[in-house]
């Protein structure tokens, strides 16, 4: 009788230890982290100059918000089209299945006009994420740069 209790305890507490582990790698899939969230939007080959990530300032609203800046020799056109070709759907495209299932509104801005800086804003929201990238060149420069803004919701 006592080693079978002894049997059934172990046999229990193993259970117990496995659904825990379980519960833990499931937790961790969940986590948002900085480099995970930044990895969709990097430029190939951009200089990383840091980033930050922080509480997302709404007291309502679980969530937070990350900001990194990225440089890259590339000229201005080359990275807004590497952008706008991966964020906006080809025309022929509108109404089919969203590549990787996002469901997204995207809004382009251009600053650019008659001014010594090239400036282009790409707006992407989603259901629980919005992404800022400001992406500018001033003529004198010899670098792209593209700022990054994402806020997520938990």
């Amino acid at each position: 009788m006592h080693k079978k209790l002894v049997a059934s305890l172990l046999i229990v507490g193993f259970g117990a230890a496995y659904i825990d582990q379980a519960k833990t790698k499931a937790a961790s899939e969940d986590r948002i982290t900085l480099m995970g969230s930044l990895a969709e939007w990097m430029y190939p080959k951009a200089d990383f100059g840091g980033a930050q990530m922080s509480d997302g300032g709404n007291r309502t609203v679980q969530s937070v918000k990350c900001k990194a800046v990225l440089t890259t020799g590339d000229s201005f056109e080359q990275v807004t089209n590497y952008y706008e070709h991966k964020f906006v759907s080809e025309p022929e495209n509108v109404g089919g299945p969203v590549k990787g299932g996002h469901a997204q509104a995207v809004s382009i801005q251009d600053d650019s006009s008659n001014r010594p800086v090239q400036v282009r804003v790409i707006v992407v929201n989603r259901a629980n994420t919005s992404t800022t990238l400001v992406i500018s060149r001033a003529k004198d420069e010899t670098k792209t740069h593209i700022a990054w803004s994402h806020f997520a919701r938990l």
